[in-house]
């Protein structure tokens, strides 16, 4: 099995290295199509000897440039990362073993992407385009940005899951990301002003809201997400445009529309339950109803199982239950080491369209914090104190 990790980048002298540590073990090739550098990122692929692709017209649309790196390749799977993206050691050995035992009717494998906010807060997405099986007809869509991939029609393909976080990391550059900002939204009503695809149209209308919200403007916002719920036709659209529209109510403090958004996430599919019960634990924490609260935890976490429900969790029971919050600490660092890692702890960027969709409780601070009280009542030994206050000396800058 053959694995090809491609890579889409544009002056990312900054963090290139590090994404390509991550997968050198795993991958037999590595490809780097560039976007007209002018750093030093070339010189860092070819260090790594990986195939170096110019982006060919200067073209600015996303998906136009990312099919130039499906044209010759020859690989059995494709794993897409940008440059201030990585893999941890066991999520990519996991990633690796999903890709040999997959049956032939698997085409491509979800992953969880964590979004990094900064002082070791995270948002938990899931993606579907970044683990493909190959096949010729697989294509880009050609938008500005945001795009997806379109699945070959000429049978029904599925989809698996692998706990194989891709750790994103690019917001905790806050000079950079808010650069961006401005950018971001140009390109995203290029796509809508003249689209390529009009079925993308809602999603993009969402995406500019995202926009909008990182900046605080939740008038236009709720403009851009009405627009977007109007246009919906796909159970996906209409999910996304439910979601972001409950998010935004929640930040606005009008519960009762955030709540009524979400339970029409919860009629639409099951794949977002999680991340409308999240929404209301949330929001009955802020009404003072912390039964309520856990029970909405407890229901998310029936439905799939993420680390920052479980921090929650924790952060809710630690005095009355320390066992269960313990336990549910023990949890979320298996399903992301990188909570450990000081890189995550640093201040990121104000301006993000990710805040705003997490879901964090007022009273959660850091892992740290918690298990440091648990085991400060804890009578049988003092060795794991002295264990996590160390922890937060080396982690918490």
């Amino acid at each position: 099995m053959k694995i090809s990790v491609c890579i889409y980048a544009r002056n990312e002298e900054e963090h290139l290295e590090n994404c390509i540590l991550s997968v050198l073990g795993i991958a037999d090739e590595i490809i780097l199509l560039d976007n007209n550098s002018t750093d030093c990122t070339v010189d860092i692929a070819k260090k790594y000897h990986c195939r170096i692709k110019q982006v060919r017209d200067n073209t600015n649309i996303e998906g136009i440039n990312r099919n130039q790196y499906l044209e010759d390749i020859e690989a059995d799977w494709i794993i897409v990362l940008d440059p201030d993206e990585c893999f941890d050691e066991e999520g990519a050995k996991r990633l690796i073993a999903a890709c040999n035992a997959a049956p032939d009717d698997v085409l491509r494998i979800q992953l969880p992407k964590y979004e990094y906010l900064g002082k070791g807060l995270f948002l938990d997405r899931q993606i579907n385009s970044r683990c493909f099986r190959y096949h010729p007809d697989i294509q880009y869509s050609q938008q500005a940005m945001h795009c997806s991939i379109f699945m070959p029609k000429d049978k029904l393909y599925k989809t698996t899951y692998v706990n194989a976080p891709i750790h994103h990391y690019g917001i905790l550059n806050k000079a950079k990301t808010e650069v961006k900002r401005e950018s971001y939204r140009e390109k995203i009503i290029q796509s809508i002003i003249s689209p390529e695809e009009s079925k993308t149209l809602p999603f993009m209308y969402v995406m500019l809201g995202a926009e909008y919200c990182a900046i605080d403007n939740y008038t236009e916002a709720h403009k851009l997400y009405r627009t977007a719920k109007e246009l919906a036709i796909s159970d996906f659209d209409k999910l996304v445009a439910n979601m972001h529209m409950a998010f935004l109510y929640a930040k606005m403090n009008d519960y009762e529309s955030a709540k009524r958004e979400a339970h029409l996430v919860i009629e639409i599919d099951s794949i977002w339950q999680e991340r409308a019960y999240d929404l209301f634990a949330l929001l009955a924490y802020r009404e003072r109803n912390l039964d309520e609260c856990e029970n909405n935890l407890r229901k998310s976490l029936s439905f799939r199982t993420t680390a920052p429900t479980l921090l929650n969790l924790a952060s809710l029971l630690y005095k009355e239950q320390p066992e269960q919050a313990k336990c549910a600490i023990e949890k979320a660092l298996q399903l992301n080491p990188y909570l450990l890692n000081p890189k995550i702890y640093g201040f990121g960027a104000s301006q993000n369209t990710f805040e705003f969709q997490s879901c964090y409780l007022p009273i959660f601070t850091n892992i740290f914090d918690i298990m440091i009280s648990i085991t400060e009542r804890e009578e049988l030994t003092n060795n794991e104190h002295v264990y996590w206050k160390l922890k937060k000396s080396e982690t918490i800058q």
